[in-house]
C-alpha cells in the first residue's frame, strides 16, 4: 500500500501572516510553489518556479567601479541608473617623442611604437622619375607628371577624358541610320543590314546627286566574252574601164620616114636617099582614183569583254 507525504498549505494571505519552524515547508495554493520558513521570518521564503520572470532591476543596490588596466587604463562609477563611458590613458612606452628624417621604427607585437630615432639614407642619395615621371632629384624631390600629348606620354587631362566619354557616348550614332555604303566582304557587318535591291550592277561614280540608277543590261551580260558575227555576199572582182582622166599620166613615141627622091631608074625618075626620124606624142592621163569589187571570204575572232571585277556588297545602317 502506497504512502502519501503531505505538507501544510495556505494561500498566500495566510502564509503571509505564519512563521514557520525552522527549515519547515509549507505549500503556497495561491502561487503553486513552496515557502521555506527559518522559524523566525514572518511569511517565510517562497521558492521561483522555472516559469517566473525575475523582476527588472533599475538600479544596482551597490554601485560598483568599473576599471581598465594594462596598456590603457581608466575606471568608471557605475550603479546602472544610466550609461557611462569610462575615461581611457594609453600608457607610454616610447618617451623619444618628436619628427624624425627617414625614421627607424620599433613596434611591439600589439603594434605599439616603443622606440624611434633619426634613421639613414642608407645609401640613397637621390630619387629619380622614368618618362614621363619627372623628379626634381635630391632624398626629397618633387616628382610630377606633364599632360600626354600627340608626340609624347603623360597624364590625361580632363578635356581629353570629356572628349573620350563623348565619342563612346555618340560611338553607335556617329553614322546615322539608313546611311547606305559598299563593303568588300562576304556579309554585312555588325550593326548593318544588306540591302538586296540591286544585284548585277557595276558602280558609277557622279559629280552631281548620287543614289540614282541606270542601264537596262546585266552588268555580267554586257561584259560576257562576244564572238562577233560577221556576213559577207557578192564578194566579187569586176572589171573596170578606167577613163582618161584615171589613167596615169604618160605618153608614147612614133617613127617617121625622110629622104631625096629623083635618082635614075626610080619609079620617081631618080634614085631615093631613105632615113628615120623619131618623135613623141603630146602627155596624156589624169592620174584620178578608181574602185575595184572584191571576192573572197571574211573571219571574225573573239573579243573578250569579260572585265575583271569586285563584288561589294550595299548595306544600311540599322
Amino acid at each position: 500500500m502506497s504512502t502519501v507525504f503531505k505538507l501544510r498549505k495556505g494561500t498566500t494571505t495566510q502564509i503571509a501572516a505564519f512563521t514557520g519552524a525552522l527549515a519547515e515547508t509549507v505549500v503556497d495554493t495561491t502561487k503553486n510553489t513552496l515557502v521555506v520558513h527559518d522559524g523566525a521570518t514572518l511569511g517565510g521564503f517562497p521558492l521561483a518556479k522555472s516559469s517566473d520572470t525575475a523582476p527588472a532591476a533599475t538600479k544596482l543596490a551597490t554601485a560598483r567601479n568599473m576599471g581598465h588596466s594594462g596598456d590603457v587604463t581608466g575606471t568608471v562609477a557605475f550603479d546602472g541608473t544610466a550609461d557611462v563611458s569610462t575615461p581611457m590613458v594609453l600608457a607610454t612606452v616610447n618617451s623619444n617623442v618628436g619628427t624624425f628624417a627617414l625614421a627607424s621604427v620599433t613596434v611591439n607585437a600589439k603594434g605599439l611604437v616603443t622606440a624611434v630615432s633619426a634613421g639613414s639614407a642608407n645609401g640613397v642619395t637621390a630619387v629619380t622619375g622614368t618618362s614621363p615621371i619627372s623628379s626634381t632629384g635630391g632624398l626629397t624631390p618633387a616628382i610630377s607628371i606633364p599632360a600626354a600629348t600627340s608626340s609624347a606620354n603623360g597624364y590625361m587631362s580632363s578635356a581629353y577624358a570629356a572628349k573620350l566619354d563623348g565619342i563612346a557616348a555618340g560611338a553607335t550614332t556617329s553614322i546615322p541610320s539608313g546611311s547606305v555604303t559598299n563593303f568588300f566582304q562576304a556579309s554585312a557587318p555588325t550593326g548593318w543590314t544588306q540591302v538586296t535591291t540591286y544585284n548585277d550592277y557595276a558602280l558609277r561614280i557622279v559629280s552631281g546627286t548620287g543614289g540614282g540608277t541606270g542601264g537596262t543590261t546585266a552588268f555580267s551580260t554586257v561584259f560576257a566574252n562576244q564572238t562577233p558575227t560577221i556576213t559577207t555576199s557578192g564578194l566579187s572582182a569586176g572589171a573596170t574601164t578606167l577613163s582618161t582622166a584615171q589613167m596615169p599620166s604618160h605618153s608614147h613615141s612614133t617613127a617617121t620616114f625622110s629622104g631625096q627622091f629623083g635618082a635614075a631608074g626610080s619609079m620617081w625618075g631618080g634614085g631615093c636617099n631613105n632615113g628615120t626620124n623619131t618623135s613623141g606624142t603630146g602627155s596624156t592621163g589624169g592620174g584620178g582614183s578608181h574602185s575595184h569589187t572584191i571576192s573572197g571570204s571574211a573571219t571574225s575572232s573573239a573579243i573578250t569583254l569579260n572585265v575583271l571585277y569586285l563584288n561589294n556588297i550595299m548595306c544600311s545602317k540599322n
